[in-house]
């Protein structure tokens, strides 16, 4: 009899879930594997609250299993493993000349046994990277797949006119956005508005995205020390009102008092995120009879047609939707009284 293949994860988050533990396969046995690097990262965290890039997608542990499969990490182990990317690889390209060229050798190195680029965009990303280069770059390439080629545009799956875009890099690592991908996504989504949440702290920061004209900023409470940056910015920005379950992140006046809310705001319910455990429309009710002159919009839980039509019901503008449609749960066939 054969035994399963042992693959090790490494972390529990929605994109794990999502693209690699989540994933069924036949005679592939998924188990946790080590990461010593998550004590000092977590440890950073609490005390400074910031993850250090490097730190925080790299991976050294013991050999508990035959291959390991990582979502944007980078391993020095000598276990064969292989990792799913959105962007490019190593996540900490700019933030240190010595660590990008250390990262680029572990990923041309043997044990990197293929990089999974979940779509031509991601792949473009890193033959970018691969073009500073270029004595490793024939080695990498050689491992680049990508999961989804051509993938279709989502927003053609729903007649949205607005396009949020979360610029994860941007909010993690305090940095600024990204404006080169922002400028491709804009370029591929003609006549759609961009909502862009960058982490957004600083009137600085603020007023070099909007000059380069490319959407929106989305302020997020959990990134303000005060409420002065979404008071000065008003209608020029959107408000993101972040909550993680019972816990309020961000200042506490931006929570108490809608007086300080510009007039679009979304309710970011960052414990629905990819949860699939449907909106939180006590919370939304309560919310909008606090400020019946906001447009509110919903982020996090919607499962598809009938919680949007749930949300409607309840006097909610709109909604932030990304695994409806990816799964087709949310289409036009799906949902013609709601296109």
């Amino acid at each position: 009899m054969v035994r399963p293949l042992k693959v090790g994860w490494a972390q529990r988050e929605y994109a794990n879930v999502r693209n690699i533990i989540g994933s069924p396969a036949p005679d592939v046995e998924r188990v946790r594997t080590d990461n010593l690097f998550r004590y000092p990262t977590h440890a950073l965290y609490r005390v400074a609250n910031r993850l250090d890039p490097l730190l925080s997608n790299l991976h050294w542990g013991r050999r508990d299993c035959d291959l390991r499969h990582f979502f944007n990490m980078v391993s020095l182990n000598r276990t064969p493993w292989v990792t799913t990317f959105e962007t490019a690889l190593p996540r900490w390209i700019e933030t240190r000349d010595w660590a990008t060229n250390w990262g680029m050798k572990l990923l041309a190195g043997a044990p990197c046994r293929r990089l999974i680029a979940l779509s031509d965009c991601a792949a473009a990303f890193q033959r970018a990277v691969l073009s500073d280069h270029p004595d490793m770059a024939a080695e990498i390439e050689a491992k680049i797949t990508v999961l989804h080629p051509p993938q279709p545009l989502l927003v053609d799956a729903w007649p949205a006119g607005i396009l949020y875009v979360a610029d994860l890099d941007a909010i993690i690592d305090r940095a600024a956005p990204d404006l080169r991908a922002l400028e491709a996504i804009a370029r591929a989504c003609p006549g759609i508005a961009l909502w862009v949440d960058a982490g957004f702290a600083e009137p600085a920061g603020v007023a070099a995205f909007l000059a380069a004209g490319l959407g929106r900023p989305v302020i997020g409470s959990e990134s303000q020390a005060d409420a002065g940056l979404v008071t000065r910015l008003g209608d020029r920005a959107v408000f993101s009102l972040d909550t993680r379950g019972a816990e309020r992140l961000g200042p506490a006046a931006l929570h108490d008092d809608p007086a300080l809310w510009p007039p679009e705001v979304i309710a970011m319910t960052l414990a629905q995120v990819g949860a699939g455990a449907g909106p939180d429309l006590a919370a939304l009710g309560a919310l909008r009879a606090r400020a019946p002159d906001r447009r509110l919009y919903a982020a996090g839980g919607v499962r598809g047609p009938d919680d949007l039509r749930a949300l409607r019901a309840a006097g909610i503008a709109g909604a932030l939707v990304a695994s409806a449609l990816h799964d087709g749960t949310l289409s036009r066939a799906t949902a013609p009284d709601l296109a």
